[in-house]
């Protein structure tokens, strides 16, 4: 909602959809990919949502100081951040480790989300003794970081987040105003919330 994704899995059709990217394609043994993103799309800062961005994003998703899973899925199939390289302004190869039929579903998950280089720059240096403080802050409202539908508008740990449409979103504005998501702690509260008609959608 705040990032969105490269791609998104879509469970009817069976096959991954494309968000901002504009193409996902591999050679014939899936050990080479390159992705073409959609022109003219923009961070909420102003920032180009390219190629670029993509690179500077994977680049930190590798990197050691970089302790999420998804550091690990990335180094044992791509290996090295310099597989990943820009060709032009909207084009990213990726060159694999390890070949992998199954890499856009890396581009639908957390390396998808791409966030915008200004903004994470902002943070500064990622060994610096305060960088853990300002990337929690940042977490709960990454203003201006996203390129998705909605903008964090608040965001309580343990409480929980309500986001509003961004009517430049370049998908074309979003169906929904604003979203509300509110952590109750029980899949009891939540069956109650959609019995009385207080929650419109719930996880159980």
């Amino acid at each position: 909602a705040i990032y969105d994704t490269i791609v998104r899995w879509n469970p009817e059709a069976r096959k991954y959809d494309n968000r901002t990217a504009a193409s996902v394609t591999a050679n014939a043994d899936s050990s080479e990919w390159t992705l073409k993103l959609k022109p003219g799309i923009k961070f909420r800062d102003g920032t180009a949502y390219d190629a670029d961005a993509v690179k500077y994003n994977w680049d930190r998703y590798m990197s050691a100081v970089n302790t999420s899973t998804s550091r690990a899925w990335l180094n044992y199939v791509v290996g090295d951040p310099k597989n990943v390289t820009v060709v032009d302004p909207l084009t990213v190869k990726f060159v694999l480790k390890v070949p992998f039929a199954g890499f856009p579903a890396f581009l639908a998950h957390t390396p998808g989300m791409i966030l915008s280089p200004t903004k994470l720059k902002a943070l500064g240096d990622p060994t610096a003794a305060d960088y853990k403080a300002k990337v929690d802050a940042f977490n709960l409202k990454p203003e201006g970081a996203g390129a998705g539908p909605f903008e964090i508008v608040s965001f309580v740990k343990g409480e929980g987040v309500t986001v509003k449409a961004d009517p430049n979103y370049y998908g074309g504005a979003p169906y929904l105003d604003t979203t509300k998501v509110v952590n109750l702690n029980s899949s009891d509260k939540n069956v109650d919330g959609l019995k009385t008609g207080s929650l419109n959608v719930a996880f159980l």
